[in-house]
């Protein structure tokens, strides 16, 4: 997300399906020089719903 300053910590709670997961995919974080990002998110799962998580933002 724009104006996100390195080292801000975000929380943002998802309840899981019974069944599968959140719905979203990262990539980058610890053990690489990119800062973990929100590269994919399913429709209609719980992360979809969530106003909060959107695809590309920084995590």
């Amino acid at each position: 997300m724009e104006g996100q300053r390195e080292g801000q910590l975000k929380s943002v709670r998802i309840q899981r399906a019974l069944s599968g997961g959140y719905g979203f995919s990262l990539m980058g974080g610890k053990g690489t020089e990119f800062p973990p990002v929100i590269c994919d998110i399913l429709d209609s799962s719980p992360a979809s719903r969530c106003d909060k998580v959107q695809q590309f933002g920084v995590a």
